[in-house]
């Protein structure tokens, strides 16, 4: 070879270029070799609404650092967790982290679940929204039951990663927490809308990908959460799935630096690698 040295244009490294009339190749090995440092978010797997009454399920647990440092030959195993199916939400975890997955949204009568955020209250008895997990999400709103034997009240919303979910009032859910945005620009840990009272109105998630609720007559039905942000499930006469969840990581690089991750894109000198596939995986540094 030519030379050993690595050739600059700029910022722009080459493995060979033109130079005059000699075509000069670098030999260098163009693998990484040592350690970088990452932003990341973990969500958990949002909580599905109760049934009949029902709340809104809470979002799932929103994690998220800067400058974490990965090191090359190291191995971070990943777990993506799924929504709940009439059930609460299943755990993220990475680098140690682990989001706690949301809280099923209660129903006629029973109490709802906590979690990263928590579920809604049912409206059959104006039960109380159940409590979030602190730094990761907030507490479910409370249900609100109306009208001697016929329940015309609201369930509570789910709560969200910012916000709590709205509490029920007479024939409306209350509106799903809302969640946060992250270095992507996308919104995440949405809680679901809780279940209206009657059978005409409906609720709104939270945003982030919670699911609207639907009313006590399903129709509508309560809305799924998102798949991949963790949303909690809109509450309706039968239960809603939450959305499953995600892990993301960026750095900050000329050239990429992994393979690892279901998703990778380049968007303003940052690498951005996402994780979406519920289970186990891992990333690690090429």
């Amino acid at each position: 070879m030519a030379s050993t040295n690595k050739i600059y244009l700029g910022e722009e490294l080459f493995n060979n270029i033109a130079l005059g009339d000699k075509y000069v190749i670098s030999d260098w090995d163009d693998t990484f070799a040592g350690a970088i440092e990452i932003d990341y978010l973990i969500v958990a797997g949002g909580g599905s609404s109760g049934g009949d009454n029902a709340g809104g399920g809470g979002a799932g647990g929103f994690i998220s650092g800067s400058s974490y440092t990965v090191a090359k030959n190291t191995i971070y195993p990943i777990v993506i967790g799924d929504g709940g199916t009439d059930d609460s939400g299943d755990n993220s975890t990475f680098l140690g982290f682990t989001s706690i997955g949301g809280g099923k949204g209660g129903t006629n009568g029973n109490a709802p679940f906590s979690g990263g955020s928590g579920g809604g209250g049912g409206f059959f008895g104006s039960i109380s929204g159940a409590s979030g997990t602190a730094t990761q999400g907030n507490d479910g709103g409370d249900g609100l039951g109306q009208g001697g034997g016929v329940v015309t009240g609201g369930g509570g919303a789910g709560g969200g990663a910012s916000t709590v979910g709205g509490n029920g009032t007479d024939e409306q859910g209350g509106t799903g927490g809302s969640g946060t945005q992250w270095l992507d620009t996308n919104y995440y840990a949405g809680g679901g809308g809780g279940c209206c009272g009657g059978f005409v109105n409906t609720s709104s998630g939270g945003i982030g990908g919670g699911g609207a609720g639907g009313n006590k007559g399903n129709s509508p039905t309560g809305v799924a959460g998102t798949v991949n942000t963790g949303g909690g499930g809109g509450g309706a006469f039968t239960s809603a799935d939450g959305g499953s969840g995600i892990v993301i990581l960026r750095y900050l690089s000329a050239t990429q630096l992994s393979t690892s991750g279901d998703t990778i894109f380049q968007d303003g000198g940052y690498w951005y690698h996402k994780f979406t596939t519920v289970g186990s995986t891992n990333f690690q540094l090429t």
